[in-house]
């Protein structure tokens, strides 16, 4: 039996919610480790310049707070998956991220473009998901959203 749009959509919040946990995790007990993975991969597709993780920056405090954030946010989703709110927030940050590791590729150099792929993929994957979802209309003064039959 084929799973719904809806359940499809849920898993796949529920997947990128994990995958932020489990991310968010690499970034607070393991962020040189993970750095280095990075430069490593990066290396072996012939990308140019440098990753600095800084464990106790004020960088990487802000980095745990929106990957605690983006988890959240992934999760709701996947609870609520008619609601608006959580999953434009969610492409907000992702989109936005995309955009400023394509100018850190741009100008730092183009090891900053697996993280522009990563994010933007997030965010398309979340796109074309929503995409199947039933027509749904926005009550802003909830924050939710409710079912409208297909016209």
């Amino acid at each position: 039996m084929p799973l719904s749009s809806q359940r499809r959509y849920r898993l796949l919040c529920q997947f990128w919610s994990l995958a932020f946990v489990v991310t968010g995790l690499l970034f607070a007990f393991a962020p040189r480790q993970l750095g280095q993975q990075m430069a490593a991969m990066g290396a072996r597709l012939g990308l140019t310049g440098h990753v600095d993780w800084a464990p106790g920056s004020p960088w990487h405090v802000i980095a745990l707070s929106l990957m605690l954030t983006v988890t959240l946010l992934a999760w709701q989703s996947a609870r609520q998956p008619m609601a608006r709110d959580p999953y434009v927030t969610l492409q907000a940050a992702k989109l936005f991220s995309t955009l400023l590791f394509l100018y850190l590729a741009a100008t730092d150099g183009s090891i900053w473009l697996l993280c522009a792929l990563t994010d933007g993929s997030i965010a398309l994957s979340l796109f074309l998901a929503r995409l199947s979802l039933p027509n749904a209309t926005f009550d802003p003064s909830s924050g939710t959203s409710s079912r409208q039959p297909r016209r």
